[in-house]
């Protein structure tokens, strides 16, 4: 999987935005930092807001220069801990291994640019993949759940962490091409 992982820039936004179909969508990528429906006057504002809340905001570009996927990471006040999220795929780039090395390069790239010690996120228990994937990195279940209501149905969210000594990539320093 070749691609580039930049920040990401005010033209990115209408394609991401193309990739939340809908209010399910939006809530599963991005919890309820945004309310349905999701345009692109949310999405500028809170690119342009994230240097000052210590977010970081990366996509995933291929060498054509399409946008393949985006995540992002949001610091605590005192710079010690990050938590990582807002992950999308290019909904025709989905179930090829996008996915997994999006979340492997922008952990890594969390852990580098921040100086963090501990990186957290939350994922729907039902989503067994994402919570294999992130436990082979080094992410470990912290026993903390939330219920959320959802289209109707109860989603448990399960937090994980993971210390930056324990973080394990799959494939360190392959191919990784990092710009800020």
């Amino acid at each position: 999987m070749t691609f580039q992982l930049r920040r990401t820039e005010l033209s990115d936004l209408p394609i991401l935005l193309g990739w939340v179909p809908t209010s399910t969508d939006l809530v599963l990528w991005s919890g309820t930092s945004f309310h349905w429906p999701l345009d692109l006057d949310q999405l500028a504002q809170d690119l342009e807001a994230a240097p000052e809340n210590g977010r970081i905001l990366w996509t995933a570009v291929q060498g054509d220069g399409l946008p393949v996927g985006h995540a992002s990471v949001i610091t605590s006040d005192d710079g010690t801990i990050g938590r990582f999220g807002r992950v999308l795929i290019n909904p025709v780039k989905r179930r090829k291994g996008y996915g997994r090395t999006l979340v492997e390069r922008s952990v890594e790239a969390g852990f580098t640019e921040t100086g963090i010690d501990l990186m957290t996120l939350g994922v729907y228990e039902h989503n067994r993949a994402n919570r294999a994937l992130y436990a082979e990195l080094g992410f470990e279940e912290t026993g903390v759940v939330f219920d959320t209501e959802l289209d109707g149905r109860t989603r448990r969210l399960i937090e994980m962490s993971c210390p930056r000594t324990s973080f394990r990539p799959f494939h360190p320093w392959e191919e990784k091409t990092l710009t800020a």
